[in-house]
């Protein structure tokens, strides 16, 4: 469905995006090529400034392409949009509380992270309309203005909060081939499948530093991931668990080459995503260190390659 405005032109937006990582760099590019207008907040000064003078360069297979998007240094404030997608890291939506309630209440609210830890502190935000999304493209920054769009996926939305409205302009007929929409009822069904799929991927790329597909091609560690998700089956008792086995199976061989964001950062030496992910699954009031020890271990093994790393 191609949405028009009064005159019968398709109807385009104007979208604030905070965060300038590998996502908002992806989300950035995409959405300028749709025609959007967009506006990409960043936190330092010299990214904005190259952002402005070079567009978001995406390349994807043997191929190159640059679109242009307005950036701001977030300190400087936010502007007025038809929606604003958050695209920082989990860990990093504390740091930015201030500029979140400086929103209009009335604006659309998009949160892109990994994981559930970020949940409770959207029910603390006062605005009408807050939506959640799942992104399952494979993405890597190169620079503060390039993006290589490593694997083609999804992004799957839900709303939290509010209705559907906002959702016809987002799901547009004219998205591109490279960067599909899909709309979902249930938003916690849809996270949840996705926390599955970065429980299981995550952070055992991270502790043995192997791209994805060597957790399948290799049998030790194969033999880890299949203990691994018994103990997340165990916790979360799914309706039917091989739905969630086949979708990180097929996650798994589509990003076989590509290194998890959670191996990224560790490599970086920057804080992982480990507390919204497997940290969510050990609040569960079924959870225990003896019935599963292997999500312990992770858990255990990438909270110690964080101290090591950042020191």
């Amino acid at each position: 469905m191609k949405l028009l405005n009064s005159k019968g032109d398709s109807f385009k937006m104007n979208i604030g995006i905070i965060g300038a990582g590998s996502i908002g760099l992806l989300f950035g590019a995409y959405l300028s090529k749709m025609n959007h207008t967009v506006t990409l907040y960043t936190r330092s000064v010299e990214q904005s400034s190259i952002l402005n003078k070079e567009g978001v360069l995406v390349e994807y297979a043997a191929s190159s392409s640059s679109s242009p998007v307005r950036s701001i240094c977030i300190k400087n404030g936010l502007l007025t949009h038809d929606v604003i997608i958050i695209a920082v890291k989990q860990y990093h939506l504390p740091t930015i509380l201030d500029e979140l309630n400086s929103i209009e209440v009335t604006t659309p609210l998009l949160f892109i992270q990994n994981g559930m830890g970020h949940v409770d502190l959207l029910k603390d935000l006062p605005h009408q309309q807050i939506l959640v999304g799942v992104v399952e493209h494979g993405a890597l920054k190169k620079n503060d203005f390039t993006v290589i769009h490593s694997g083609i996926g999804v992004t799957k939305i839900s709303v939290f909060r509010g209705d559907y409205t906002i959702l016809h302009s987002l799901l547009w007929s004219d998205a591109t081939p490279q960067f599909p929409f899909q709309l979902c009822e249930d938003w916690y069904e849809m996270l949840l499948s996705k926390l599955v799929v970065n429980s299981m991927i995550n952070p055992l790329t991270a502790l043995f530093g192997v791209e994805n597909g060597q957790l399948l091609s290799n049998p030790y560690f194969f033999k880890l991931f299949q203990q691994l998700f018994g103990e997340i089956n165990s916790l979360l008792q799914p309706g039917d668990p091989e739905i969630w086995w086949n979708s990180v199976i097929s996650i798994c061989e589509r990003t076989a080459e590509n290194r998890s964001s959670m191996l990224r950062d560790l490599e970086q030496k920057r804080p992982t995503e480990i507390e919204g992910i497997i940290g969510f699954l050990r609040s569960l009031p079924a959870y225990s260190h003896k019935n599963q020890p292997v999500i312990n271990f992770l858990y255990t093994g990438i909270k110690g390659l964080e101290g090591q790393r950042r020191r």
